[in-house]
């Protein structure tokens, strides 16, 4: 529920003192018209349950705010997911996600990274699943990541026993880190971006946590990634599929890239785009330049037709 309803999650947040936005959850569209123009139309808004990374619009108008809510609730963009909304006021500051890893009693932290959600360049464009990320982020030092474990995962997992991961979507704003969204599972595409910089034993931490046992140890590399996602043409709105791939297994043999798949069919030896986000292209490297670099000359390996990616990726922070 945390993850599915974010409804859910804003008043379970409310109720545990955790930080988060001010909000207003709403089934009538002119209620919460009304909400927004008590925040100047400065707001996110948000489809109640899961719109595979579609159903949020960051407004900056009373007219956007508007149109976004009549959208959900009145044109029925999201169907269910939209029966109801949430309304926020849009925080201000650095977004940044911290994965984390929970065993009903405590809680550790498990790599931080930040997200391109906009389809284009320079963060422009309708909010997607995911353009891209990279890891470490740049801007959430240890003494952050520790005051989010003790404000926020730690009440969690102590008011619900949340066992397994839990990804926590933050704002690092002027009066501290605020919580934007949580996911109860690894988050996607941060997960390509964090994962490779472990140098522990991921299955020694999963069976120390699921024991709830305090010898789980989590060991990072110093080095940097950084993930490039490659989608089909007309993302996100109506993705085009069938395409085939080139270039997949040129680009996986060089050094230092790991190629995820997240919307491809095989065909014999052939693979063909079958989702909105095709290819998931992670370069590692001693720096974030470095990782950047490697991400963006393996993806220049790939190719079909109207494929489209951010190039900008690590580069807009």
């Amino acid at each position: 529920m945390l993850e599915t309803s974010k409804s859910f999650a804003k008043e379970f947040m409310q109720s545990h003192d955790i930080p988060t936005a001010k909000f207003g959850v709403f089934e009538d569209s002119q209620k919460a018209v009304d909400y927004a123009h008590r925040l100047n139309g400065k707001v996110a808004v948000k489809a109640d349950g899961l719109a595979a990374g579609k159903g949020v619009f960051v407004c900056n108008s009373i007219k956007e705010a508007e149109g976004a809510i009549r959208s959900i609730l009145d044109e029925n963009t999201f169907g269910e997911a939209g029966k109801k909304i949430v309304v926020e006021e849009r925080l201000e500051g650095s977004e940044c996600s911290l994965m984390t890893i929970c065993d009903g009693k405590t809680a550790l932290p498990f790599g931080t990274a930040k997200d391109h959600k906009r389809v284009f360049d320079n963060d422009e464009g309708p909010n997607t699943g995911g353009m891209g990320a990279f890891s470490p982020a740049s801007d959430i030092d240890s003494k952050t990541i520790d005051a989010v474990m003790r404000s926020v995962a730690v009440p969690i997992v102590k008011a619900s026993r949340f066992r397994g991961f839990l990804y926590v979507g933050l704002m690092l704003t002027s009066n501290g880190p605020k919580v934007l969204e949580f996911n109860a599972r690894l988050g996607d595409p941060e997960t390509q971006a964090i994962l490779p910089r472990l140098e522990s034993d991921l299955f020694s931490t999963l069976r120390a946590m699921s024991e709830s046992s305090s010898s789980a140890e989590i060991e990072w590399s110093n080095s940097h990634s950084c993930t490039v996602v490659m989608c089909s043409q007309d993302y996100p709105q109506n993705p085009k599929t069938g395409d085939k791939i080139s270039g997949i297994e040129r680009a996986s043999k060089q050094d230092d890239v790991m190629i995820f798949h997240s919307g491809t069919q095989r065909r014999g030896e052939e693979y063909f785009t079958s989702g909105g986000r095709v290819l998931g292209v992670t370069g590692a490297g001693e720096s974030l330049p470095a990782a950047i670099e490697k991400a963006y000359s393996a993806v220049s390996l790939i190719s079909w037709n109207g494929e489209h990616h951010r190039k900008d990726i690590g580069r807009v922070v």
